[in-house]
């Protein structure tokens, strides 16, 4: 679902959650939560194999951050706790 929104793109309008919340069937927190993530990693470092949880434990970091921690994800087949 994070892929859905565009990194940089504010929803400022409410309408547009209100539809999200009835296409999707999820809350409005979290839709603000894979938007929230979404803006804070690029496509590029998005990783198809690794969880949502993955991908929101490391929005926080660096772009360099985030590559070598979902990098070491992947690879060693890591576990969001």
């Amino acid at each position: 679902m994070p892929g859905v929104f565009t990194p940089g793109f504010f929803i400022t309008d409410s309408k547009v959650y209100d539809e999200l919340e009835e296409i999707t069937g999820l809350d409005r927190d979290t839709l603000f939560s894979y938007k929230n993530v979404a803006d804070k990693l690029s496509t590029s470092t998005r990783r198809d194999d690794l969880t949502f949880s993955h991908h929101r434990e490391v929005a926080k970091l660096t772009e360099k951050k985030q590559v070598e921690f979902l990098t070491r994800a992947s690879e060693e087949k890591l576990s969001v706790r």
